[in-house]
Order: C-alpha cells, then sequence, then structure tokens
C-alpha cells in the first residue's frame, strides 16, 4: 500500500501565495494535520502487525 501525503498549512498556502522551493514553518493548522497524519499512518501499521488499542502520541520539529 502506498500513501501520498502533502505537507501540512503553513501561513503562506493558506494566504494563497506562490513561494516557490523555500521551506516554511507550519502553523497550528498545519501542525495538527501533520500529527494527525502521522498518527493514523502510525495505527495502521500497528493494527495490520496485530497489535490493537494502541494510543500513538508525536512530537514535530521545525523546519531548519
Amino acid at each position: 500500500m502506498i500513501y501520498i501525503i502533502r505537507h501540512g498549512q503553513t501561513e503562506q498556502n493558506h494566504r494563497k501565495l506562490l513561494t516557490g522551493r523555500r521551506d516554511y514553518r507550519l502553523n497550528e493548522t498545519g501542525i495538527r494535520q501533520a500529527q494527525e497524519n502521522g498518527r493514523i499512518q502510525f495505527t495502521q501499521l500497528l493494527n495490520a502487525m496485530g497489535f490493537r488499542h494502541i494510543t500513538v502520541n508525536f512530537l514535530n520539529s521545525p523546519a531548519s
């Protein structure tokens, strides 16, 4: 199975600005989106391996 996930929201794309290839920090919405995507993927992986009812939490680091 292949998952394709776009990055979370930044202020620039929230304001519909085209910014090219420069990295921008995620805003609060983008951080929640990234954490939820990671949580869903990891939970699906654990379920596929036979583990159930495990709570998954993630921390994120800012782009450098």
